[in-house]
């Protein structure tokens, strides 16, 4: 078998890695090594089955096999079998990611586990939790929300939240609150129109704009403030 033939599984398996939702998150983040050991791991995958296939073929239909090499012009052994890689895994790879594209986001959460950043894996768990937190962003505007959307790693550093409060730091780096959209949100959920509010108030946020991001209590800011008071 001529060496160049191996040409067609490497792509099949460099396809499958960077395309797949199983994969395509955590490949972006591998180093150059680490690429090309995974796409050879996955081409010597895809090209086992493939040639499997042709020698259980050749094997118990050879007539058969026989008539279809005969009817391809390229003589070279092992040509057509080596091509069928990458139609193959395009297929697979289609397929797959049609059938679980409802599990994306799960994929999505995969992916920040095994190769998300600090602040990508945070953001992750407060997503998964719900819970609140405070973001303090290079304007000096301060947000506090609900995870609506995660990063993709590699791919887009923007976070999508709910706002519950908004305000800024005064020139004493003190927080000064000047919106409240709870209290919007209990009329539009009264109203069962909670998800029309959520759409107009959701905020874009560019993680490279985040100067610190922690958890945030209500009750304990309120009591803390009354305190202070």
């Amino acid at each position: 078998m001529p060496w160049n033939l191996f040409i067609f599984p490497l792509v099949a398996g460099y396809y499958f890695l960077t395309r797949s939702y199983f994969q395509r998150y955590k490949q972006i983040r591998l180093d150059k090594q680490r690429l090309i050991f995974e796409t050879v791991l996955w081409a010597t995958l895809i090209g086992f089955f493939v040639f499997s296939i042709r020698f259980i073929a050749e094997y118990f239909y050879p007539s058969f096999f026989n008539e279809i090499s005969n009817a391809f012009p390229f003589k070279t052994p092992y040509t057509i079998t080596s091509f069928l890689c990458l139609p193959l895994a395009i297929l697979i790879t289609e397929g797959l990611n049609a059938f679980i594209a409802k599990n994306k986001q799960k994929h999505l959460e995969n992916a920040i586990s095994d190769v998300g950043n600090a602040l990508e894996k945070f953001l992750k768990n407060a997503f998964l939790n719900e819970k609140l937190l405070l973001f303090n962003l290079n304007n000096g505007k301060c947000y506090v929300g609900w995870i609506n959307s995660l990063p993709i790693p590699s791919f887009s550093k923007h976070i999508k939240i709910i706002p519950a409060i908004s305000g800024f730091r005064d020139n004493d780096k003190q927080l000064q609150f000047t919106s409240d959209y709870i209290s919007l949100y209990r009329e539009y959920k009264g109203q069962n129109r909670l998800e029309e509010i959520e759409n107009n108030v959701e905020i874009i946020i560019d993680t490279n704009s985040i100067i610190t991001v922690s958890h945030f209590d209500i009750k304990l800011y309120e009591q803390f403030n009354e305190v202070e008071g």
